[in-house]
């Protein structure tokens, strides 16, 4: 019985190695795992060398602009990733730079479109929302930031769709390479002035090295507009948009908290809350790339039922065994890690902190349902558990702060990740049992 389930796992395995693709996963991955550090390096110097308003007030402003840049994006830098690689293995390039024309314009459209309402009710957003004196300057300060961030999410796609993937994912290590280079600054002069410039910098940068090294490339390429492709652009956008509401949803789960915890109690919280989201997902950072490695081939086998049965069994095991290794000393030594990353200010929230590596053990599965059922073609479902989610997400975050406070965000994280874990769990096992009869 044994021998029955292992080879057809191992025969996947083999696929899997043989596939072409296996070397682009292995660097992504690769670089993954490099630049999870340089973040937090860059995360720990900004911790100790501003005051906790600071701090706050800081990943305060970045949440909003994060949020902005779902609506920037709308799925155009993840269309790339299925539009733009037909286009340039079927050597169409005539479409491919019509993609490139149309994701440029449509997102500096909207991005101009956002900024003007920024200065327009920066001051506006200080008093009602940010509650934090000069939060106004500091936030058109990261106007340049905010611009750069979403041209580089759409190069770093471009780059895949041309099988690239070693740029890729070298431009997010270069952006973070650059901004440690830059340190110096805020030790010199520790506000948020210097996190800002250590910030937006090696955004620009990079985003001018890779954006020239792109036509260099590939000759073939340029940005220009394409009457013939309007037809196209349709499909592009229909595209696109299914990709923005599954993002958006997820945003809604994992990130909306910075923005209900800076409207609803205080900008020295969210400093407390990033320094906690932090340590949590070191466990996911750890554990989660490994789904890309055993999901990748899974729609080849949709058919053949003991395949995907073995695979799914197997995958759980390892992933919640490895869950379990990580979590156990992360959990028990909590306090110990963040006093030594982050220091002494952000030690007396033990319990908010156990909650949330809880809540990050199920979060690691239901991420690891929804690759099964990305494999297995199950978007729409998908993108409707999140979308419930992310609404539950910000009802359970309102009332659990009314009547518990800080905590109560983390309660509501915990509540909506089992929430997911059991949704998608369910989910899958239909989805299998249906394919069996």
């Amino acid at each position: 019985m044994i021998k029955k389930y292992r080879e057809p796992f191992s025969k996947l395995y083999d696929n899997i190695k043989e596939n072409e693709n296996y070397k682009n996963v292995f660097w992504i991955y690769f670089f993954s795992y490099l630049a999870a550090p340089l973040a937090y390096i860059i995360k720990i110097i900004f911790a100790r060398n501003l005051t906790l308003e600071e701090f706050g007030l800081l990943y305060s402003i970045i949440g909003f602009y994060l949020m902005l840049s779902i609506f920037v994006n709308w799925g155009l830098p993840q269309t790339f990733n299925y539009y733009g690689v037909k286009y340039f293995e079927q050597n169409n390039y005539k479409k491919f730079n019509n993609l490139i024309y149309f994701s440029f314009i449509f997102q500096s459209i909207i991005t101009i479109v956002l900024i003007i309402l920024i200065i327009i009710l920066n001051k506006y957003l200080e008093s009602t929302y940010f509650s934090y004196e000069n939060s106004n300057k500091y936030l058109l300060g990261f106007i340049i930031y905010f611009i750069f961030l979403n041209l580089n999410a759409n190069l770093k796609h471009i780059y895949i769709s041309l099988g690239e993937v070693k740029k890729f994912k070298t431009i997010e290590i270069n952006i973070l390479l650059s901004s440690i280079i830059l340190i110096p600054i805020i030790l010199l002069n520790s506000n948020i002035i210097s996190a800002i410039i250590i910030l937006t910098i090696p955004q620009i940068i990079v985003f001018i090295y890779y954006f020239i090294l792109l036509f260099k490339i590939n000759n073939k390429i340029k940005i220009v507009k394409n009457k013939i492709c309007t037809l196209e652009n349709k499909k592009i956008l229909s595209y696109s948009t299914n990709i923005f509401l599954g993002v958006a949803a997820l945003l809604l789960i994992t990130r909306i908290d910075i923005i209900i915890i800076t409207k609803f109690i205080g900008v020295v919280e969210v400093g407390i809350y990033e320094v906690i989201f932090s340590i949590s997902m070191i466990i996911a950072t750890l554990i989660l790339p490994i789904l890309q490695v055993l999901f990748p081939n899974i729609s080849k086998y949709e058919k053949e039922v003991k395949i995907v049965r073995s695979m799914i069994f197997k995958s759980y095991s390892l992933i919640i065994f490895l869950s379990l290794i990580i979590i156990t000393p992360i959990f028990i030594f909590s306090e110990e890690i963040i006093s030594f990353l982050f220091g002494n200010s952000f030690v007396n929230f033990s319990i908010e902190t156990k909650i949330m590596i809880i809540a990050i053990f199920f979060y690691i599965i239901f991420q690891s349902n929804f690759s099964i059922l990305s494999g297995l073609n199950e978007l729409k479902k998908r993108n409707l558990i999140l979308l419930i989610g992310g609404t539950l997400n910000i009802i359970l975050n309102i009332l659990l702060i009314k009547k518990l406070g800080f905590i109560g965000v983390f309660i509501s994280t915990l509540i909506v990740f089992i929430f997911l874990s059991i949704t998608t769990s369910m989910l899958v096992y239909y989805r299998i049992k249906l394919q069996k009869t």
